[in-house]
């Protein structure tokens, strides 16, 4: 029975605190190895994820500003397309208050013929 208590349940040998512990020791110390790589490699991609993070901000903060520029140049052009059609509207019925003063047309046979109009007869002021 005193043989019993004497041998290491571990590793059969009498000698048990010394060869338990080199053994206990061996393996903590593989573990704590272990773990350190584990530590590394997780310090390694939190670092890459963050890297990529604010790589990704900054990409969306530079687009956020094209797009404030692309909407400042789309309402500017509206603007001036709004001023141009107004212009030409204004343009355009001048003209036909020229036209119908000075001649007006008629279709015959696919061809424009000047008519001549009490309008033309008038004087143009």
């Amino acid at each position: 029975m005193g043989d019993r208590e004497s041998l290491c349940s571990r590793c059969g040998s009498r000698d048990v605190a010394v060869v338990c512990s080199t053994a206990n020791q061996s393996a903590a110390y593989q573990r704590l190895e272990k773990m350190e790589e584990l530590l590394g490699d997780l310090i390694r991609f939190i670092a890459r994820t963050n890297v990529k993070t604010a790589n990704g901000e900054t990409q969306l903060a530079e687009l956020e500003l094209i797009l404030a520029r692309l909407e400042f140049q789309y309402k500017s052009l509206q603007e001036k397309n709004e001023s141009i059609l107004l212009r030409l509207a204004y343009l355009e019925s001048r003209q036909d208050d020229k036209t119908g003063r000075k001649q007006s047309f008629v279709m015959e046979g696919g061809k424009r013929v000047p008519q001549i109009t009490p309008a033309l007869l008038q004087p143009s002021p």
